[in-house]
């Protein structure tokens, strides 16, 4: 298969894909993103009401069989993140709950199963009759927590391991410096099956935050895939994975000065098992990846910049493509 472009991005998005249908968000104008879609049929908007920061948007089947794409919305939305990674700080939207659009029957609905009134929902994730999401309790609204529901059930959400809170190490004196508690976070979360990959980050000892990516199969322990140490100049970064049915699937970005990120930037995977990493794709300044339907995509910035935009702007820069090979 060769490298084909889908869209051009004008700002940093999620992207997701399942069953030959590939969604992101694009900006709309007033501040606001619409949710946007692609099959074989053409590009076309999802008739949804937008929100002020993109859709962490994820695709997968419902029970009955059907795709749909499952997001947060909120009474006040996340505020950006102003960095390299997600564009937006989901897990501090208030009022934030979970709802699905079912590209089938054209409808979207409030999954109230998965909606508290004391907490926030962010990046759920659908497979079948399963919903995992990250949850930020107002009460204690710097400790996001990770869940997973089965829909239609009335069985209580049951909670998962999230990634570290923080990352420690000693200095030749003996004491240990640790990075900020309160900086750890889900970055993105991917379901299929009985297995939730998902990337976290966390405050570390080193100039910037520290990012892994990680596999919880329900019913056995969880496994920690890959890891990156944050940078000062130059920051790496490992991407929201994917899972296409045989692997976990992510990117490695880099942030900040370009000199230091020189043949950083590529597509890996492993075995859902665990097993040997491979580098699937080199590709620069990628933001974003995605699988379904046997195709790959990314969304990545030529630019360099994050913002998918040269300085002064001229138009849309960012590419969401297929990659190559798969």
């Amino acid at each position: 298969m060769l490298a084909a472009l889908i869209a051009l991005v004008a700002a940093p998005t999620p992207i997701s894909a399942y069953g030959g249908r590939v969604a992101w968000s694009a900006p709309i104008g007033g501040g606001r993103f619409a949710l946007m879609t692609h099959t074989a049929g053409g590009t076309v908007r999802v008739p949804v009401a937008p929100r002020r920061v993109p859709f962490d948007v994820d695709l997968g089947p419902t029970a009955g069989g059907h795709v749909a794409a499952v997001y947060s919305r909120c009474r006040r939305d996340p505020p950006p993140s102003g960095a390299g990674g997600t564009p937006a700080l989901y897990e501090r939207g208030r009022g934030c709950d979970v709802f699905e659009y079912d590209f089938a029957t054209g409808r979207e609905r409030l999954v109230a199963e998965a909606s508290s009134p004391v907490a926030s929902e962010s990046w759920p994730a659908i497979w079948r009759t399963r919903l995992a999401f990250e949850r930020t309790y107002d009460a204690h609204r710097r400790a996001p927590l990770l869940y997973i529901r089965t829909l239609g059930s009335r069985a209580p959400s049951r909670r998962l391991p999230t990634g570290p809170r923080r990352g420690c190490a000693g200095t030749g004196a003996g004491a240990r410096y640790c990075g900020d508690p309160l900086l750890s976070r889900a970055t993105g979360l991917d379901l299929r099956g009985r297995r939730l990959a998902f990337s976290w980050t966390y405050g570390g000892p080193t100039e910037g935050l520290e990012t892994e990516i990680r596999i919880d199969t329900l019913g056995a322990r969880p496994r920690l895939v890959a890891r990156q140490h944050g940078g000062g100049l130059s920051h790496p970064v490992l991407e929201a994975p994917a899972l296409d049915g045989a692997h976990v699937l992510w990117a490695m970005s880099c942030w900040g000065d370009p000199g230091g990120c020189l043949h950083r930037t590529a597509l890996f995977r492993e075995p859902l098992a665990g097993g040997r990493i491979t580098r699937v794709a080199q590709r620069p300044w990628i933001q974003a990846v995605a699988a379904g339907g046997g195709t790959l995509y990314v969304l990545r910035d030529p630019t360099g910049t994050g913002m998918c935009e040269d300085d002064p702007p001229a138009g849309p820069r960012c590419r969401l493509e297929t990659a190559a090979p798969f």
